[in-house]
C-alpha cells in the first residue's frame, strides 16, 4: 500500500462511521478495490459494539483502534490540567495508555485526518497535530443549528484553543455535510457536500454488498410483505430531552397509535439507546441500534410506505421511505426545557 490514499478517521458514533465509509468511496472514485489505507481511531463509548471492528477492518480498514473516554482522561491526566492545560498534559497521557498512537505517527503525519465532531475526547489529534489541515464530517441535527455564539467561537479559536464541536473550529479546513444549504451560513463557506444517497447512486452492486456486509454483525431481516412503516427513534431520555422513559414511551405509543390499521410497524433505535422497546410494544419489529438506519436502503426489498421521527435528519438520507413526516414539535409539552423546544423546532423547520 505504499503508493494508496493514506486516511486517519477520528470518530464517535455509528453515523460517523458510515459517512466515514462514505467518504472513501467517494474519495477513491467509487472503486471498492481501491480504497486506499485507512486507519480509524473510535471512541470507546456508549452505543459503539465492539462486534463490529472485525468487519470494518475486513472491508474499509486498515486497523480499528479505541480511544478512551472524555472522563477516563480527565480522570487520567487530572481535573485541573483538564480544565486549564489540557493541551499540553493530553499529548504525553494518551501516547503513555494508547501506545498504537506512537506506532501510527508517522503514517498519521502523512495522511489525511478525518475528524467527526471535534471534542475534547478527541483532541490528542488537534493538539499533537497543529500544522495538519483538518476534515470535519457533519454530526446530524445539530450540524443544522447554530450551536456556538460569536464569543465562544473567538474564545476558543484564539485563546483557550478547546476543540469546538461541529465545524467551527478553526482547524477544521474543510467540513463535509448532506446538506450544506442548510447549515448556518458561517459554516457554508468551507463546507463540501458529502451526500450519502448520491455516492451510494454510484457505486456498483459488488460495493453495494461491502458496505452492507460491514455493518451485518447484526441480523438486519427482510420486511413482511404488505405496507410497512417506521419510526425512528432518538435518546430523548438518555439526553434529559424529556424527564422520564415513560414519558418517551407515551410519546412513540401516540405515534404508533396515529397510524392506520393494516401497516406493519418498525422501530429503528438509535445507537445510544438503553430502552428495552420490546417490554412496552410487543405487535411492532424491533431493529437494534448497532448499524446505522441508512443501511437499510442496501437491504433486499426494503421500502417503508411512512416514515417517523421527532426531528432526527437521518430520514433525509434515505430513499426507501415513502411519506416522511418529522412531529417533533408536536410533542412540545414533554420537553424538559425551552431551549430544546426551539432546538427540535428549528430542525423540524429546516427538514420538514
Amino acid at each position: 500500500m505504499d503508493n494508496a490514499i493514506k486516511r486517519t478517521f477520528v470518530s464517535n458514533s455509528i453515523y460517523h462511521i458510515y459517512l466515514s465509509i462514505i467518504y472513501i468511496l467517494k474519495d477513491s472514485n467509487y472503486d471498492v478495490n481501491a480504497v486506499g489505507d485507512n486507519i480509524l481511531f473510535l471512541l470507546d463509548r456508549k452505543g459503539i459494539d465492539k462486534k463490529m471492528i472485525p468487519f470494518l477492518e475486513s472491508h474499509f480498514f486498515r486497523k480499528v483502534y479505541l480511544i478512551p473516554t472524555f472522563d477516563i482522561q480527565k480522570k487520567g491526566i487530572g481535573k485541573i490540567n483538564s480544565l486549564f492545560f489540557r493541551r499540553y498534559s493530553i499529548v504525553p497521557y494518551m501516547e503513555k495508555i494508547m501506545p498504537e498512537l506512537v506506532k501510527e505517527e508517522s503514517f498519521i503525519t502523512e495522511s489525511q485526518i478525518i475528524i467527526s465532531n471535534p471534542c475534547s475526547a478527541k483532541s490528542y489529534f488537534l493538539y499533537k497535530y497543529p500544522k495538519k489541515s483538518f476534515h470535519g464530517i457533519e454530526d446530524g441535527a445539530r450540524d443544522y443549528r447554530k450551536i456556538h455564539t460569536s464569543w465562544k467561537i473567538f474564545l476558543r479559536n484564539n485563546i483557550t484553543k478547546k476543540p469546538l464541536e461541529g465545524g467551527d473550529d478553526r482547524r477544521i479546513k474543510t467540513f463535509y455535510a448532506q446538506f450544506p444549504n442548510k447549515l448556518p451560513k458561517k459554516l457554508r463557506k468551507k463546507t463540501k457536500e458529502l451526500n450519502a444517497l448520491k455516492v451510494i447512486a454510484n457505486l456498483n452492486n459488488e460495493a453495494k454488498k461491502k458496505v452492507f456486509d460491514t455493518f451485518a454483525f447484526e441480523p438486519i431481516s427482510d420486511l413482511k410483505p404488505g405496507k410497512n412503516a417506521i419510526i425512528i427513534t432518538q435518546p430523548i431520555s438518555e439526553n434529559n430531552i424529556v424527564a422520564s422513559e415513560t414519558d418517551k414511551i407515551a410519546i412513540y405509543q401516540e405515534i404508533i397509535t396515529s397510524i392506520e390499521d393494516g401497516f406493519h410497524i418498525v422501530l429503528k433505535m438509535h445507537p445510544r439507546e438503553t430502552t428495552d422497546y420490546s417490554k412496552y410494544f410487543k405487535s411492532i419489529t424491533i431493529f437494534g441500534g448497532s448499524f446505522p438506519l441508512e443501511i437499510l436502503s442496501l437491504g433486499k426489498d426494503v421500502y417503508f410506505d411512512k416514515g417517523f421521527t421527532l426531528f432526527s435528519t437521518s430520514i433525509n438520507n434515505i430513499d426507501i421511505i415513502g411519506e416522511k413526516y418529522i412531529v417533533g414539535d408536536k410533542f412540545s409539552d414533554y420537553y424538559t426545557t425551552k431551549r430544546w423546544k426551539n432546538k427540535i423546532k428549528q430542525t423540524v423547520n429546516q427538514f420538514k
